[in-house]
């Protein structure tokens, strides 16, 4: 084989390999991990920014969120009241519609439905250890592992921030939760991170806790 002949075959080879990881890329950017995880939601400008910002990330015209108030139900919080304030925060930031889910009654095949049509999950806080037994009871643990890992965005607040990590027996430090849900289950959805984070601080120190945790 001539040295010209070996040197165009080299270029083509070249260009097929560029081509090839080209394709690529797109895929690859599909699967990166978004997680917005806040110790109180979306309370500052930055976090209400960026959570547009990664709505956006779809470059759907109508992006929809997926609630789910199953937290802050096991603290007390009355279903419609929950659905009603959250939906009218989310869509005033950027979601066209906002559907809400409580775990309690749901079926693993209507989480998934919900999943593969929505852009965001909005989990609410509250009880760490209530959210936790339902979301592995109802199977979204499992699913929403998957989700995250497939591009969907997973807004954490407080008790949702701690139940995306391996474990939620970390919340057992801060006491305040009833564990009863959790006697025998206490893991969360095994994302590689954990997080401790508190909504309000009662009689701790002001500056013991931040605003928010995120990793984008």
């Amino acid at each position: 084989m001539s040295l010209i002949r070996m040197i165009c075959l080299v270029l083509l080879l070249s260009i097929a390999a560029l081509q090839a990881c080209a394709r690529r890329l797109p895929e690859q950017e599909a699967h990166v991990q978004r997680l917005l995880l806040t110790s109180n939601g979306l309370t500052t400008p930055e976090l209400r920014r960026e959570f547009s910002r990664l709505l956006r990330k779809n470059n759907r015209a109508e992006p929809a969120v997926l609630y789910i108030p199953d937290a802050a139900i096991g603290e007390g919080g009355q279903e419609a009241v929950l659905c009603a304030q959250r939906s009218a925060e989310l869509i005033g930031l950027g979601a066209h519609t906002v559907e809400c889910l409580p775990l309690k009654s749901a079926q693993p095949s209507e989480i998934r439905a919900k999943l593969d049509t929505c852009d965001a999950v909005y989990v609410d806080y509250g009880n760490t250890f209530y959210l936790t037994y339902y979301m592995r009871s109802s199977g979204f643990a499992g699913l929403i592992h998957s989700a995250v890992k497939q591009g969907i965005l997973y807004v954490g607040s407080s008790a949702s921030t701690i139940a995306a990590g391996p474990t939620a027996s970390i919340a057992f430090w801060k006491g305040w939760d009833d564990p009863g849900y959790e006697s025998r289950i206490r893991y969360g959805m095994k994302l590689e991170l954990q997080v401790l984070c508190i909504l309000y601080t009662r009689n701790l120190p002001a500056n013991l806790y931040d605003s928010g945790i995120e990793k984008v």
